[in-house]
């Protein structure tokens, strides 16, 4: 490790207040000679309700980083998935209603609520200042300044305001105001992400009400249930100790999101005639699941339970998904991107949050090794050049999974056999991956 004593701490900024940032500020907090600060637009960065899935990776990440992080899950209430997920065939035609395969890991995800655990996370960096209502709308690396120290960075502020600090690290999410100060005017065709063509939708809903629309048979799992369809896929798991069921639609078939806004309320009619499109009539027979009878009462066809899921919630979020085409690089100088900023992941997989928990923890072992301002920027290179690779491999086969779950997947499809066949090694590539190792190859680089 680098030798201690510096004269005065180097001011870190980091822009946005989601989760992987207050992980990241909880690791950089332990160091003696930074002192960080986030910048976020919202003015309560916690108040959001949906519901996300963390993998083994993603938990010993937080492990590695602080324990305090990893049992911060449970303290919000986090469902362990057992199995990880169970998967359907909801396509109309041969198979409709037929379990297709489960996912095992050996270590099973956990679905918990983002606004939860965000609050959780928070209670343990209450020494860390968090500027909430303020917005980053430029940063300048005075690198290219004639007056400014090129070790540093400029950030505005949307108040008018502006500060010098010594690094920014960009933890803005998928528009990130970052991500274009590190890319200009090198790459300008990278900077901004664009829409995938499908589109997904998203509610919570009260177990109960889960409950009548489903069955009791079906909400008596906590596993992650997954219905393919002709290009489209349902999916729902619960969190908050349970007692919160989230459903999920995505849709790149014949429908597209076509709204100048990336997001917004999606009316019910609209989402029952896009699952009409893609599901067709889903069939009444007796499912058996794992040997699992479930009755052939009709709510349980996919289409009309998610409906009926709907009916008494008026507000179904929806929006289009997005994706960077390609990053060329993750820093420069003195600034760099975390999560989303650094380059969205489909959310097939499950992996995005993963993802972002696993740069806190690499950019906070670089870190420990910088000792002034002329550190920082090769502590963001060796970053650089351990996390895009892995980025970038979770975010091709997580686009590939996305296009699987629709039944769009060339040479795979709606086949059966095929799908088993893919299932058996479904994200091995994210859930085995060895961040401790990660962790030591960091440091060798740093020395």
């Amino acid at each position: 490790m680098p030798s201690a004593g510096i004269r005065q701490p180097l001011d870190i900024a980091i822009a946005g207040g989601g989760i992987a940032s207050m992980c990241l500020a909880r690791a950089l907090g332990d160091i003696p000679n930074l002192r960080v600060q986030i910048f976020e637009a919202r003015q309560d960065p916690g108040e959001d309700g949906q519901a996300f899935g963390l993998g083994s990776n993603a938990q010993r990440a937080l492990e590695l980083m602080d324990p305090i992080l990893r049992s911060a899950i449970d303290r919000a209430g986090g469902v362990r998935m057992d199995p990880s997920a169970r998967v359907m065939m909801a396509s109309p035609g041969q198979g409709h209603g037929e379990w297709i395969a489960d996912i095992g890991h050996e270590i099973p995800q956990i679905i918990v609520g983002r606004g939860a655990f965000q609050r959780e996370l928070q209670k343990t960096i209450s020494h860390i200042p968090i500027h909430t209502g303020q917005r980053i709308i430029k940063v300048e690396d005075q690198a290219a300044s004639s007056t400014g120290n090129p070790c540093q960075v400029k950030i505005h502020l949307e108040d008018g305001s502006s500060r010098i600090v010594d690094a920014v690290i960009g933890c803005d999410g998928v528009n990130s105001v970052v991500r274009t100060a590190v890319l200009l005017p090198e790459h300008p065709e990278s900077v901004k992400s664009s829409r995938s063509g499908s589109y997904h939708s998203r509610t919570i809903i009260p177990i109960q009400d889960g409950i009548n629309a489903f069955g009791d048979e079906y909400c008596k799992l906590k596993v992650q249930n997954i219905w393919i369809g002709n290009g489209c896929v349902v999916l729902t798991d619960r969190f908050d100790d349970g007692k919160k069921m989230q459903l999920i639609t995505n849709f790149g078939g014949k429908r597209t999101w076509d709204r100048e806004e990336d997001w917004g309320v999606l009316d019910g009619e609209v989402l029952k005639q896009d699952l009409a499109m893609e599901f067709g009539d889903f069939g009444k027979e007796v499912w058996a699941v794992r040997g699992l009878q479930w009755s052939g009462n009709p709510c349980y066809q996919c289409a009309d339970c998610s409906l009926k899921a709907h009916q008494r919630h008026a507000k179904i979020y929806a929006g289009a998904v997005k994706t960077h085409v390609q990053t060329p690089t993750y820093a420069k100088g003195n600034m760099c991107l975390l999560g989303d900023a650094a380059q969205t992941i489909s959310p097939a997989q499950g992996a995005g949050a993963g993802q972002a928990i696993e740069d806190a923890l690499a950019l906070a072992t670089v870190m420990a090794f910088v000792q002034s301002p002329e550190d920082i920027a090769k502590a963001f290179q060796v970053y650089d050049s351990v996390r895009r690779p892995r980025r970038s491999d979770v975010a091709r086969s997580s686009g590939e999974a996305g296009l699987f779950l629709r039944g769009r997947l060339e040479g795979v499809g709606l086949d059966m056999e095929k799908m088993r066949q893919y299932l058996s090694k479904w994200a091995d590539n994210v859930h085995n991956y060895d961040a401790a190792k990660m962790v030591q190859e960091l440091k060798e680089r740093m020395r």
